[in-house]
């Protein structure tokens, strides 16, 4: 994956490819990451996970996968879907970088 790919369309990112490559510089330092030149276009950089990245990832998963099930048995399954929607719906308005 490239960074202009990281922030496209991302708002976490504000859509700029600064902001996205300070977000991985971050990241690799911190080793979660790791960069290298794309072998096609020497201006591209490509970014992976490393093993400490995807151990990362997978245990992240797990917790959110947990406080899924946590909630929806709280709320019940209906109830927590709707919930997701509406979060959902709330997301998408969130005003780009550009408006």
């Amino acid at each position: 994956m490239s960074i202009d790919s990281l922030c496209a369309g991302r708002a976490w990112t504000r859509g700029t490819a600064e902001a996205a490559s300070k977000l991985v510089s971050e990241l690799v330092a911190l080793g979660y990451l790791s960069t290298s030149q794309a072998p096609s276009d020497g201006r591209a950089i490509l970014v992976q996970f490393t093993p400490q990245g995807r151990a990362l990832m997978q245990h992240s998963f797990k917790l959110f996968a947990d406080i899924e099930r946590d909630y929806s048995g709280r709320l019940g399954a209906q109830t927590y879907a709707v919930l997701k929607r509406a979060l959902q719906e709330l997301a998408d308005m969130r005003p780009s970088s550009n408006d």
